[in-house]
């Protein structure tokens, strides 16, 4: 049976994309880290969002994906060869949007999408084995072990390309774009490998792709008490982790694996917050949750036209901001406009099909102009 919209994935959908947007107004779309100045705020939201509100994305990417293709194989077409086109048109926005905002997530979700068209058939257990092998950060560990044997093969270090902030702080509009379209990228997959976000990225992505497969969130409302056991699994793994964070911090023989025991810590705390969501969808909370829904429809539009307004508020080529707006001045102004995006979304859709984007990504897609955008009278 075809697989309609499901509120639920669209509100958490709008739940990942609120986190990052937050957490991108606290960093000044970056520039706070040419000079970090520790604050309680900067640490809340990070605590919460930082690490797991775009592995969050990457999840239902994956969600997503099966969405689509089941839909489109139910009506006996096999999707995938499209799919990959769209990955590509995706990969495309991503890097001009990167001219302007170096730290773009849809060239990573493009590319990590890519490796799940060919399993779209696999076994379930690969897929699974798959999925495990990357949260777990593999890559890294085996990384960790070959440094130990050869340092010299060491991994270039991010810091060594912050010359790229300086650029996005004191730089024309022209030097932006400039330096986003070779260093800011490179900065960006430097980062996104030395952290193991990347593979988060792919395992989150696989493993959403099974939970679909099975129909977890389908059917989630029968589900609560597996979610309300997953929730807890997944605080005490997180108390584990963090136990383990300590323990390397105070032992410098084994610093190489701050960055696998920080990718374990935000796992364990984004599936919660997955758990968490579901579980409180089914509750009173629902009626505030479901807010988040009309943005987590047109995240695409949303994530870009938040680039284009935040960006040129902070770097030197606009307003220069960063250099005194302020983390708390910057986290109510990402408030108020995030309330904004609310109340714009709602709107949208009293009147559209889909956000602006996402109506060019599927026309783009099918390569048709004649997909319908506007809602007709009394639908």
């Amino acid at each position: 049976m075809q697989q309609s919209r499901i509120d639920l994935v669209d509100a958490l959908r709008g739940y990942a994309l609120m986190g990052l947007f937050l957490i991108h107004m606290v960093e000044y779309y970056e520039i706070y880290w040419l000079n970090p100045i520790p604050h309680p705020l900067n640490d809340a939201l990070f605590a919460v969002f930082g690490g797991k509100a775009f592995a969050i994305f990457a999840f239902l990417f994956g969600v997503s994906f099966f969405i689509l293709l089941n839909n489109q194989q139910e009506r006996g077409v096999d999707f995938r060869g499209r799919f990959v086109w769209r990955l590509g048109l995706l990969l495309g926005m991503g890097y001009v949007h990167s001219l302007l905002y170096g730290g773009d997530i849809l060239q990573i979700l493009a590319l990590c999408g890519v490796c799940l068209v060919p399993l779209w058939r696999a076994p379930q257990m690969l897929v699974l084995s798959l999925s495990v092998f990357f949260l777990l950060q593999g890559p890294l560990w085996l990384s960790w072990l070959w440094s130990l044997f050869s340092p010299a093969a060491a991994a270039p270090q991010a810091s060594e390309l912050d010359p790229v902030l300086k650029v996005y702080a004191e730089g024309s509009f022209m030097q932006l774009m400039a330096t986003n379209a070779i260093m800011g990228n490179e900065r960006k997959w430097v980062f996104m490998l030395e952290s193991g976000r990347l593979w988060t990225v792919l395992g989150m992505s696989l493993l959403g792709f099974l939970l679909a497969r099975l129909r977890v969130f389908a059917d989630y409302t029968q589900r609560r008490r597996q979610f309300a056991k997953g929730l807890l699994l997944c605080v005490v793994a997180a108390a584990v982790f963090t136990g383990w964070q300590m323990y390397i911090k105070a032992h410098t023989e084994v610093a190489g694996l701050s960055g696998i025991a920080n990718a374990y810590f935000n796992l364990a705390a984004t599936l919660g917050s997955i758990c968490l969501f579901v579980l409180l969808y089914q509750s009173p909370a629902q009626r505030l949750l479901r807010y988040l829904a009309a943005p987590g429809r047109m995240t695409l539009s949303i994530y870009l036209g938040q680039s284009l307004l935040c960006v040129p508020i902070f770097y030197g080529f606009g307003l220069a901001a960063w250099m005194y707006l302020g983390q708390v001045n910057s986290f109510l102004l990402g408030v108020v406009l995030w309330l904004g995006q609310i109340i714009l979304a709602s709107l949208w859709f009293k009147h559209y099909r889909y956000g602006p984007m996402e109506w060019l990504w599927r026309a783009c897609t099918y390569m048709r102009r004649d997909i319908p955008f506007r809602l007709k009278m009394g639908e």
